[in-house]
Order: structure tokens, then C-alpha cells, then sequence
């Protein structure tokens, strides 16, 4: 990976024809004493970090640190003339990843003075396991054909038509209410988004993502694994291009993404046919150059918890925050700014069950998934962690997700792999909103506004969020006791199958309140009993059978009469 300071790497690497793969069984990370002598200072970001990372951490108040220090150089010099090949450098966790020949490299490295210890990431086992890995990575991310779904053979509609047809995908969207955000405006726009997944195929062809591409937001991608920016190739693994797709896809009538107006980076970080701790390392990499680009959002469907060779697996306990390269990168992402998503993983009704990394991460917004009733996928990993903490902590469909063949049309597929992505393109929305809040301000209020948040449990978490009311939760302000009778919120806006009325009242009283149509006609009609001097909250429900429209609420109270239009 080229240093953060060169930004623009669709320009500065010229891609290969050459497939991604692990060539040697001898890669190490090499841990680091220290960051002496070290030619950047915390005083002088702008030497190491692009500008909008810098305004990413000025408006989240967040101060510079060691930790985003590069590497000495004079170490890496160091470690490269005892032949060692260097392959990643890791500022955040202070290492070199290196390739070496033979052993007296290792031990030529291991007697400098810097040098701490050393961990073997990338050991592949049998070819029997090699092949066991690619049928995991398919079957617990399966895509099932269906008929209900028409080929790609529409025109796409481009960013100036604000209309949306969801088509099969409606689902998705109004299950955690992201389509009410896009309905007032917020499709992610301005957003920046990082993609990290196992390959791309096709994305800069398919026609779903032709949105994305001539509107210029596909902002940049790379490889982690072959050191190129060849992502796009056909021959790759397709997992990238699906979970992309619930982001940002773009048919109108087939399949709209929860945030197809936010921009992306893509950046391959998992190699397919073999699972091993390099890949962690690659995951690493990707959020430390997505962190010195500025990007906002990390959408990973991505999870790690045993590996080919044996010896490298994780444990249940090791799911505890704090202990592999993956969570602890994902945390310090978290620390710089960035809200990290991850999949919760597909192991809820197998052997490991519990959720995998960085899955884990106490600041990670890990997703289970559900189908498109609001139950829980029987595949969809479980918590708690290992130290006791709610996991997942949210949830969305997962199970039946309509997603983008990289072959091009329309299929349907199962995973949290699927619930991730479609998560964190509504809370792109939701930052779209908000955007001088905190990553973890957002993360809160997804949290908050979501089904069980009073009860969490270990299957869904919170449960599943509705966006319409994660932007109320973060509009509302702390009620004043001192002031007039008012009406102080309306919301969801737009409603959907109801409509909650926060109303402040200086008396007891009863309260009439009717919702008619721009004609006159009273569709609702209900009372309630407001308390002297605090604010009330009325909730009108069972209107999904009204038709979509304009509508007049009024309030009618002892002295007061108060009526605003909302709309369904």
C-alpha cells in the first residue's frame, strides 16, 4: 500500500493483468518497539492525512495522537535490507508486514534493536481446506435465482429524477423506514463510503451501477491482496458486487440501494479461496488508508474466526473487543471518526455461533439479520461477546435481500453479508442529516431507534431500527418546563402505518386530534388526556390502509387550536 499521502491511487498505480493470489507461505508481521526518530509530528497532520480526514476529525473534536503517526522510516529501511520483502506497514498497531525467503531473514530481523516479536499470518493448509473455504464462503453467503425478479434489461434513471420505485427491493428499505429519509432528500449524498469486501466483478459496466459511475461517485478502488487496482475483474469472487448493490444500486422498479447517492471507494481486503490472519492485515490496511482519505463510513461484510492453518484460529473468548488485528483495527477506525459496520457473521446455527471479528468491536455497529418479516435468520450470528456485551446490535433483512448478479440482473440472497451494507447505506442517510454529529452520536441513535432497545437480547440485539425515527431522536431537544402550550414534534415524516404527536401542555386536558385529507374529510378522529406542564406524546396508528397524500393533523386543546400539513 502506497502512504497516505498519496490519495488519488486510481491515477498513481497502473492495474496488471495478473489474478490475486497468496504466492508465498512464509508472511509475518514484525511488532515495533516504538515511533523514534520519526520525521512527522501530531502537530502537522496535513503531512499524512488528506483534508477532508482532517475536517473529519475537527468537527468530531478529535485530537491527534501517536498513533497516527507513520512508521519510522528508518526502521522499515532497516528490516527492508536484511532482504526481507515489506508488503504492509500498519501506523495504528505499529508493524511491518513482511515476505521473506528463509529463516535467517526472520532471525536477522529479530536481532534489531526496535524489533518486539514477530506472528506468521498467512500459513495455508491442505488443499482440501483451501477448497472447504470457498464452499463456506458460498454457502454461508447464498444467492437463490427467483422468477419474480426481471432481468436488467431497464434504462436506469440518472441523479436528476427524485422518484423511486423500489420494485422487490421496497422491503428492505421500509423495513427499518430508510425510505422515509430518502423520501425528504437524503439518499447519502456528500457521504463517503468504503467498501470492504473479496472483489467487484463487473461494477464498472453493470448497468444498476451506471449512477454511480457517471455522477463520478465511485471515487476510488483497490486491491489490498495483489497490490493493484484491479478489483473489477470478471474472474473474482462476486461477494462485493451483491453487497454493494444494497447500497447503491440504481433500476428503478427492480432494485434501489439505501444509499444511492452517497459516493464509494472499493477496496478488496479478502481473498476467497483461503482464509488467513493476512487478511486481517489487508483489512487493517484498507481502514487506515480509508481513514487518511477522509472516507465517513466503513461498510465491511466481513468476519474472521478460524483459519486454514489451525494454529491461527481464534476462540469464542478471543470475541472479546480487544484481541485480534481485524476488531482492533475496526475500533481505532472508530477513534478517528469513522462509523464502522460490519456483518455479524453466518454462524448462528453451526458449530461457532457467536459473532466473529470485528464483529466484536465495543464501537463497532455489528448487524444480525431478519427476513423480510422482521424474524430472525436462523443463520444470523448470536452474542454476547466473550466480556458480556450486547451483540449484534442491530439488525436488518438479511434473508431474501434482493441483490445485483455481477453477470447482470436481479437475484435474491441470504446473509448478513446482505443486512450489513443495506444498514449502512440508511445510516449514510441518517449522517447525510446530521452532519455535524459524532460517528458515535449516529450510532447511538440508530441504536436507540430501534425495536427492543429497551430489552436487548442476544439474537437481535436492539433490534431492527426505523431511520424515520433515528432523525426525530437526534432533532429532539430537551424539554423546556417554562413556556407556552405547543406542539413541540410530528413524526415519522413521512408516516407510514402511524403517526406520534409530542405535545407540550401547561394544563390537564383532553385533547381532540383529527387527520383529514386536503378535502376536508376526517380520516382520524381520537382523544386523548394531556398532564399539566410536560410533554405528551400521542401516537395515532393503524394508518396503513389510508392512501399516500397530503394530510391536515389538528390539535384541539382547553385554549389552544394548533394544525400543521404532514405527509403520508
Amino acid at each position: 500500500m502506497k502512504t497516505p499521502i498519496l490519495l488519488s491511487f486510481t491515477i498513481l498505480f497502473i492495474p496488471n493483468i495478473f489474478s490475486q493470489n497468496l504466492v508465498s507461505h512464509n508472511r509475518y508481521i514484525i511488532y515495533l518497539s516504538d515511533k523514534n526518530n520519526n520525521s512527522f509530528t501530531v502537530q502537522n497532520p496535513q503531512q499524512y492525512l488528506s483534508a477532508r480526514a482532517i475536517q473529519r476529525r475537527t468537527n468530531q473534536n478529535l485530537a491527534y495522537n501517536i498513533s497516527d503517526l507513520p512508521i519510522t522510516q528508518s526502521y522499515i529501511n532497516d528490516i527492508a535490507n536484511t532482504g526481507a520483502k515489506i508488503l504492509k506497514k500498519s501506523k495504528w498497531q505499529n508493524f511491518v508486514c513482511v515476505q521473506i525467503a528463509d529463516s535467517t531473514q526472520l532471525t536477522a530481523i529479530m536481532q534489531l534493536p526496535f524489533v518486539v516479536t514477530n506472528k506468521l499470518v498467512n500459513r495455508v493448509a491442505t488443499l482440501s481446506s483451501i477448497q472447504n473455504k470457498i464452499d463456506k464462503f458460498q454457502i454461508e453467503n447464498t444467492v437463490f435465482p427467483t422468477s419474480k425478479i426481471a432481468k436488467n434489461n431497464i434504462t436506469n434513471v440518472i441523479e436528476v429524477d427524485t422518484s423511486i420505485s423500489y420494485g422487490a427491493s421496497f422491503n428492505q428499505a421500509n423495513q427499518i423506514a430508510v425510505d422515509a429519509l430518502h423520501n425528504i432528500g437524503y439518499m447519502g449524498q456528500g457521504i463517503q463510503v468504503a467498501v470492504f469486501d473479496a472483489g467487484f466483478p463487473n461494477v464498472d459496466t453493470l448497468s444498476t451501477f451506471d449512477s454511480l459511475r457517471m455522477n463520478n461517485r465511485l471515487l476510488g478502488h483497490y486491491n489490498f491482496i495483489s497490490d493493484t487496482i484491479d478489483v473489477f475483474n470478471s474472474s473474482y469472487n462476486s461477494h462485493g458486487t451483491n453487497t454493494l448493490s444494497c447500497m447503491v444500486a440504481w433500476t428503478q422498479g427492480q432494485l434501489v440501494g439505501t444509499a444511492p447517492r452517497a459516493s464509494y471507494y472499493l477496496f478488496i481486503t479478502e481473498y476467497a479461496p483461503s482464509e488467513t490472519p493476512y487478511e486481517e492485515v489487508c483489512w487493517l490496511a484498507a481502514a487506515e488508508y480509508a481513514d487518511s482519505l477522509g472516507v465517513d463510513v466503513i461498510s465491511s461484510s466481513l468476519g474472521y474466526t478460524t483459519f486454514d492453518y489451525a494454529a491461527s484460529n481464534y476462540t469464542n473468548a478471543d470475541m472479546d473487543g480487544n484481541t485480534t488485528i481485524c476488531t482492533k483495527a475496526a475500533d481505532m477506525a472508530a477513534s478517528k471518526g469513522i462509523l464502522v459496520i460490519n456483518s455479524a457473521g453466518n454462524s448462528g446455527a453451526g458449530s461457532w455461533q457467536i459473532i466473529g471479528a470485528p464483529a466484536d468491536g465495543d464501537s463497532v455497529l455489528s448487524i444480525g439479520a431478519v427476513n423480510e418479516n422482521g424474524v430472525r435468520a436462523s443463520f444470523s450470528s448470536k452474542g454476547y461477546t466473550a466480556d458480556g456485551r450486547i451483540k449484534p446490535d442491530v439488525c436488518a433483512q438479511g434473508a431474501n435481500t434482493v441483490i445485483a448478479k455481477h453477470t447482470g440482473g436481479f437475484q435474491t440472497g441470504n446473509g448478513t453479508s446482505f443486512s450489513g451494507p443495506v444498514l449502512a447505506g440508511a445510516a449514510a442517510c441518517l449522517w447525510q442529516a446530521f452532519p455535524n454529529k459524532t460517528n458515535m452520536e449516529i450510532q447511538g441513535a440508530i441504536k436507540q431507534s430501534a425495536s427492543q432497545y429497551n430489552s436487548p437480547d442476544s439474537l437481535l440485539g436492539y433490534g431492527i431500527p426505523n431511520f424515520s425515527n433515528a432523525l426525530f431522536l437526534i432533532t429532539k431537544t430537551k424539554f423546556n418546563a417554562v413556556g407556552d402550550t405547543k406542539i413541540d414534534n410530528i413524526f415519522p415524516i413521512p408516516f407510514t402505518n402511524e403517526l406520534s404527536i409530542i405535545y407540550h401542555s401547561l394544563d390537564t386536558e383532553k385533547i381532540s386530534l383529527t387527520l383529514c385529507d386536503v378535502y376536508g374529510n376526517t380520516v382520524v378522529s381520537e382523544q386523548f388526556m394531556a398532564t399539566t406542564n410536560s410533554q405528551n406524546i400521542f401516537t395515532c396508528t393503524g394508518l396503513e390502509t389510508i392512501a399516500k397524500g397530503i394530510y391536515i393533523v389538528t390539535i384541539v386543546g382547553k385554549n389552544k387550536r394548533f394544525s400543521q400539513r404532514v405527509v403520508k
